[in-house]
């Protein structure tokens, strides 16, 4: 038999990696820090970043991010966005998003 291109033999198919758990993250933002979460979140998680949704509220003063995240990235995107941002996605109650 002849391998393919990924040097696989015809008939086999690849072998599927196991999937890390993932964690859906959401932040509130001011629109003037938004572009520099995204440029944090990027450079902190890599390849662990799954996806992020950005939509507007409040007229556009404020932006909520979902971040979903492999779980090996979860504590250190948590660290960097809290040193980021310290006031932002806290809530009138105090409460942390991320607990």
């Amino acid at each position: 038999m002849e391998a393919n291109s990924l040097g696989q033999q015809p008939g086999r198919s690849r072998q599927r990696h196991a999937r890390r758990p993932t964690f859906l993250m959401h932040i509130t933002v001011d629109t003037a820090r938004v572009t520099d979460l995204r440029t944090l979140v990027v450079n902190t998680c890599g390849g662990m970043l799954s996806f992020m949704r950005i939509e507007p509220v409040d007229h556009a003063e404020r932006m909520k991010v979902w971040l979903c995240v492999a779980e090996p990235a979860l504590r250190l995107t948590m660290d960097a966005v809290m040193r980021l941002l310290p006031a932002g996605g806290w809530d009138a109650k105090g409460t942390c998003p991320f607990a």
